[in-house]
Protein backbone atom coordinates (compact mmCIF):
# COMPACT_ATOMS: atom_id res chain seq x y z
CA UNK A 1 0.00 0.00 0.00
CA UNK A 2 2.89 2.11 0.62
CA UNK A 3 4.01 2.29 -2.62
CA UNK A 4 0.11 3.36 -4.16
CA UNK A 5 0.14 6.02 -1.54
CA UNK A 6 3.34 7.61 -2.29
CA UNK A 7 2.53 7.71 -6.16
CA UNK A 8 -1.10 8.78 -5.66
CA UNK A 9 0.74 11.55 -3.07
CA UNK A 10 3.38 12.19 -6.05
CA UNK A 11 0.82 12.86 -8.72
CA UNK A 12 -1.26 15.42 -6.14
CA UNK A 13 2.28 16.94 -5.40
CA UNK A 14 2.66 17.33 -9.19
CA UNK A 15 -0.72 18.68 -9.69
CA UNK A 16 -0.65 20.96 -6.44
CA UNK A 17 2.76 22.15 -8.12
CA UNK A 18 1.03 22.82 -11.62
CA UNK A 19 -1.90 24.75 -9.79
CA UNK A 20 0.42 26.83 -8.16
CA UNK A 21 2.83 27.72 -11.41
CA UNK A 22 -1.19 28.24 -13.20
CA UNK A 23 -1.91 30.49 -10.23
CA UNK A 24 1.17 32.51 -10.03
CA UNK A 25 0.71 33.18 -13.80
CA UNK A 26 -2.47 34.22 -13.89
CA UNK A 27 -1.47 36.65 -10.84
CA UNK A 28 1.45 37.87 -13.07
CA UNK A 29 -1.43 38.19 -15.75
CA UNK A 30 -3.78 40.40 -14.00
CA UNK A 31 -0.67 42.48 -12.37
CA UNK A 32 0.34 43.46 -15.97
CA UNK A 33 -3.00 44.21 -16.87
CA UNK A 34 -3.48 46.37 -14.10
CA UNK A 35 -0.09 48.33 -14.97
CA UNK A 36 -0.82 48.85 -18.65
CA UNK A 37 -4.03 50.39 -17.40
CA UNK A 38 -2.43 52.49 -15.15
CA UNK A 39 -0.15 53.52 -17.76
CA UNK A 40 -3.11 54.39 -20.16
CA UNK A 41 -4.80 56.16 -17.59
CA UNK A 42 -1.58 58.04 -16.41
CA UNK A 43 -1.40 58.68 -20.46
CA UNK A 44 -4.90 59.84 -20.98
CA UNK A 45 -4.69 62.24 -17.87
CA UNK A 46 -2.03 63.68 -19.48
CA UNK A 47 -3.73 64.16 -22.87
CA UNK A 48 -6.60 65.76 -21.60
CA UNK A 49 -4.69 68.26 -19.58
CA UNK A 50 -2.20 69.43 -22.19
CA UNK A 51 -5.25 70.27 -24.63
CA UNK A 52 -7.31 71.24 -22.16
CA UNK A 53 -9.72 74.65 -22.62
CA UNK A 54 -9.23 74.93 -18.41
CA UNK A 55 -5.78 75.23 -18.85
CA UNK A 56 -3.97 78.24 -20.55
CA UNK A 57 -2.57 78.05 -23.69
CA UNK A 58 0.75 78.84 -25.23
CA UNK A 59 1.75 82.38 -25.63
CA UNK A 60 0.34 84.23 -28.13
CA UNK A 61 3.76 84.99 -30.67
CA UNK A 62 1.88 88.70 -31.06
CA UNK A 63 2.53 89.26 -27.52
CA UNK A 64 5.33 91.91 -26.64
CA UNK A 65 6.09 92.28 -23.38
CA UNK A 66 6.30 95.50 -22.03
CA UNK A 67 8.74 97.89 -20.08
CA UNK A 68 9.32 98.50 -16.47
CA UNK A 69 8.50 95.78 -14.22
CA UNK A 70 6.26 96.37 -11.13
CA UNK A 71 5.49 94.83 -8.25
CA UNK A 72 2.53 92.55 -8.03
CA UNK A 73 -0.78 93.48 -6.42
CA UNK A 74 -1.89 92.18 -3.15
CA UNK A 75 -4.55 89.45 -3.58
CA UNK A 76 -5.92 87.00 -0.81
CA UNK A 77 -4.89 83.67 -0.58
CA UNK A 78 -6.70 81.61 -3.76
CA UNK A 79 -7.18 84.83 -5.83
CA UNK A 80 -6.01 86.91 -7.83
CA UNK A 81 -5.53 90.56 -8.64
CA UNK A 82 -5.40 92.43 -12.59
CA UNK A 83 -5.18 95.41 -13.61
CA UNK A 84 -5.97 95.51 -17.33
CA UNK A 85 -5.22 98.72 -19.34
CA UNK A 86 -7.35 98.63 -22.97
CA UNK A 87 -9.13 100.11 -25.79
CA UNK A 88 -13.17 100.13 -26.30
CA UNK A 89 -12.42 100.86 -30.13
CA UNK A 90 -11.39 98.46 -32.18
CA UNK A 91 -10.55 98.34 -36.47
CA UNK A 92 -11.06 95.09 -38.39
CA UNK A 93 -8.81 95.18 -41.53
CA UNK A 94 -11.14 92.69 -43.88
CA UNK A 95 -8.09 92.96 -46.60
CA UNK A 96 -5.45 92.13 -44.25
CA UNK A 97 -7.66 89.88 -42.13
CA UNK A 98 -6.80 91.46 -38.80
CA UNK A 99 -8.02 93.18 -35.30
CA UNK A 100 -5.95 96.37 -34.69
CA UNK A 101 -6.66 97.06 -30.25
CA UNK A 102 -5.00 98.07 -27.19
CA UNK A 103 -4.75 95.33 -24.43
CA UNK A 104 -1.92 95.34 -21.57
CA UNK A 105 -1.92 92.93 -18.72
CA UNK A 106 0.55 94.88 -16.79
CA UNK A 107 3.44 93.10 -14.68
CA UNK A 108 1.58 93.87 -11.12
CA UNK A 109 -0.98 91.69 -12.46
CA UNK A 110 -1.46 88.00 -10.77
CA UNK A 111 -3.30 86.21 -13.41
CA UNK A 112 -2.46 85.69 -16.85
CA UNK A 113 -5.03 86.17 -19.95
CA UNK A 114 -6.32 85.48 -23.14
CA UNK A 115 -9.07 87.21 -25.07
CA UNK A 116 -11.61 86.76 -27.81
CA UNK A 117 -13.20 89.01 -29.77
CA UNK A 118 -16.43 89.06 -30.84
CA UNK A 119 -19.68 91.05 -32.75
CA UNK A 120 -22.80 91.64 -31.75
CA UNK A 121 -24.93 89.01 -34.15
CA UNK A 122 -28.29 89.74 -36.02
CA UNK A 123 -30.47 87.68 -32.77
CA UNK A 124 -30.78 89.06 -29.63
CA UNK A 125 -27.80 87.81 -27.07
CA UNK A 126 -26.03 86.05 -30.33
CA UNK A 127 -22.29 86.70 -30.40
CA UNK A 128 -19.78 85.59 -33.43
CA UNK A 129 -16.23 85.15 -32.46
CA UNK A 130 -13.76 87.17 -34.64
CA UNK A 131 -10.70 86.43 -33.63
CA UNK A 132 -9.08 85.02 -30.34
CA UNK A 133 -5.59 85.17 -28.96
CA UNK A 134 -3.43 82.77 -27.05
CA UNK A 135 -2.04 83.17 -23.47
CA UNK A 136 -1.29 87.44 -22.44
CA UNK A 137 0.87 87.02 -19.63
CA UNK A 138 1.33 89.46 -16.77
CA UNK A 139 3.61 92.01 -18.26
CA UNK A 140 2.72 91.26 -21.66
CA UNK A 141 0.63 93.37 -23.99
CA UNK A 142 -1.48 92.83 -27.58
CA UNK A 143 -2.21 95.13 -30.04
CA UNK A 144 -3.38 92.93 -33.16
CA UNK A 145 -5.20 89.93 -34.06
CA UNK A 146 -5.79 87.28 -36.64
CA UNK A 147 -9.49 87.26 -37.79
CA UNK A 148 -10.67 83.27 -37.45
CA UNK A 149 -11.60 82.01 -41.59
CA UNK A 150 -14.80 82.36 -42.80
CA UNK A 151 -15.48 85.90 -41.01
CA UNK A 152 -16.46 87.98 -43.53
CA UNK A 153 -17.84 91.54 -41.97
CA UNK A 154 -19.32 94.66 -44.16
CA UNK A 155 -17.17 97.69 -44.07
CA UNK A 156 -18.85 100.23 -40.90
CA UNK A 157 -19.05 100.44 -37.22
CA UNK A 158 -20.53 97.17 -34.99
CA UNK A 159 -20.97 96.93 -31.31
CA UNK A 160 -19.04 93.40 -29.68
CA UNK A 161 -16.84 92.09 -26.85
CA UNK A 162 -13.32 91.89 -26.10
CA UNK A 163 -13.84 89.13 -23.35
CA UNK A 164 -10.93 88.47 -21.08
CA UNK A 165 -10.43 84.67 -19.81
CA UNK A 166 -8.04 84.94 -16.87
CA UNK A 167 -5.79 81.63 -15.66
CA UNK A 168 -3.30 81.00 -12.93
CA UNK A 169 0.34 82.18 -13.41
CA UNK A 170 1.48 79.82 -11.59
CA UNK A 171 0.09 76.18 -12.75
CA UNK A 172 -1.81 77.37 -15.64
CA UNK A 173 -5.32 76.63 -14.66
CA UNK A 174 -8.36 78.56 -15.89
CA UNK A 175 -9.96 80.75 -13.57
CA UNK A 176 -13.50 80.75 -12.98
CA UNK A 177 -14.13 84.14 -14.01
CA UNK A 178 -13.97 86.36 -17.28
CA UNK A 179 -14.93 89.80 -18.18
CA UNK A 180 -16.79 91.20 -20.99
CA UNK A 181 -15.60 94.76 -21.86
CA UNK A 182 -17.92 96.28 -24.92
CA UNK A 183 -16.32 97.03 -27.34
CA UNK A 184 -16.75 99.54 -31.10
CA UNK A 185 -15.83 97.80 -33.77
CA UNK A 186 -15.10 100.07 -37.15
CA UNK A 187 -14.96 97.19 -40.24
CA UNK A 188 -12.77 99.07 -43.01
CA UNK A 189 -11.69 96.91 -46.50
CA UNK A 190 -8.10 98.23 -45.73
CA UNK A 191 -8.63 101.58 -47.51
Amino acid sequence: MKNGETNEQECLGAKSAKSTQKKHKMWIRILFIILLLGIGIMVALYVKRSNSEDFAPKVDQSAEQMEGAEDKMDAPNGGGAVSLTYSTVVTVSMEDRTAQLLFENPSKSTKDTSLQLTVKGQNEGEELLLAESELIPAGYKLTQMNLKDKIDLDPGKYEGNLKVLYYDSENGEKEVVDTKIPVTLTVNNGN
